[in-house]
Parts: C-alpha cells; structure tokens; sequence
C-alpha cells in the first residue's frame, strides 16, 4: 500500500482550475519529484493534501486513511514554499514549540547533525529569527521538518535560497530518511532541484498530469551540464 494515494485531485480557485483530476503514488522509500513551470499547480497539489486548501473532488489516502483527518495528516511534515516562522522567536525556541506541536518530545540530539548537514551556524539558534538572512530560515524550517520524525515529508522548493553545500547536505538527508522506510515529494519548477536525489519525476501542465519523460529531461539536463 504506497503511504500516499491521490485519486482525480481536482482543485479550483473561483474559476481558475488548479489541479485538474490529477492522480499519482508516493510509495515507501520513494523521492518523488513534481515539476513543471510557475503556476502549473505544485504547491496547490502539497496545500490540497495538507487541506490547506479545499478540494472540490478526489480522494487523497495517507497510509490508507483519508487525509481530511487529523491522524492521518499526523504522518507528514510540511516545508511550506514561503517558510515564515514568527521573527520575534529564538531558533532554538521555533525549534521547541514545533517539537511541541508535533509532539515529538525534546529529543533534538540531532539537532547538531542536520545543522552541520545544511551548513547552518547553531549559533544563531540564540537569536531572533528576523535577524536571520532567508537561507538560514530555509534551513531552520528544514531542521524542524526533520526533527519532526515524520515517516512522510511534503517540501515545497526545499532547494531554495541554499547554498551548493547545503544542499549537497540535504540530499544526503531525504536518502536517509528513505533508506529508513520514509517517503519524500519534492515540488519545484527548477529541473535541478530534482536532480541526483529523485527516484521519480512527475510533471504538472496547467493543473493536469502530462505523460512526458521527465526522467529523460533529467538525463539531458545532465548530460548539458
């Protein structure tokens, strides 16, 4: 049974059509990669799953369940596209209050781990978040996505603002977390955020799945590098 199960997703926003019956699989130990151009529907496909935004039809099935539950959505960790996290909070105090909301304890041993994995200075986790540049609120929501535990992560351009050691970083940790049994979706426009780390990639026109090689737009944007 794949963790993630979405069924002729279909997502509308007034009478522009978002996601038009879109339909895919995210199995155990699968990074999967959703691209397409700016608009094309990425980051609605992660809201609609999260219920961030309502579906008009479909069904979507976390590890067999529906998603509208909160139990079911109890599996996933979020990366939202614009990570905003309240400025006048501490890193190491965002780091708490998220373990807290998703009820992981206060266990962060590592912690000092997936800083040095994403080039992030733990010295700034005394100090408030607005003072952080945006690659290192990118990093700090990443850290707590994967203290979360959760076995399924949803990253909307996780790549973003990182500099290449960091993300060099970060694909190092989606293949550990699979390895172990979890499941990743990366959404992103850019061809080489799925790059070296995606097992499958998906592509998105205009709300609708295509049937492209998206696998063979890797390969080719490899092999111009």
């Amino acid at each position: 049974m794949p963790l993630l199960e979405i069924n002729a997703l279909t997502c509308r926003y007034g009478d522009l059509l978002a996601l038009d019956s879109v339909s895919m699989t995210l199995d155990a130990g699968e990074i999967l990669g959703v691209t397409g151009a700016p608009g094309a529907g990425m980051s609605t496909l992660i809201k609609a799953i999260m219920m961030l935004v309502a579906p008009q039809d479909g069904v979507v099935l976390i590890k067999g369940n529906p998603h509208n539950l909160a139990s079911s959505r109890a599996h996933i960790a979020h990366l939202p596209e614009d990570i905003r996290p309240p400025g006048h909070l501490a890193g190491f105090d965002f780091i708490s209050m998220t373990s807290t909301i998703q009820a992981t304890g206060d266990d962060d041993g590592d912690l000092a781990g997936l800083a040095a994995d994403l080039a992030f200075d733990t010295k700034l986790l005394g100090h408030p978040i607005r003072r952080y540049a945006q690659e290192d609120v990118q990093k700090l929501g990443l850290i707590a996505v994967f203290l979360s535990r959760r076995p399924i992560l949803l990253l909307d351009r996780p790549m973003c603002d990182l500099e290449p050691t960091a993300r060099a970083g970060l694909r190092h940790r989606l293949k550990q977390h699979t390895a172990s049994g979890g499941a990743v979706l990366i959404g992103s426009h850019a061809i080489e955020d799925h790059q070296d780390v995606v097992d499958r990639l998906v592509i998105l026109k205009d709300g609708q799945l295509q049937k492209a090689d998206a696998i063979g737009i890797l390969g080719s944007t490899n092999a111009a590098a």
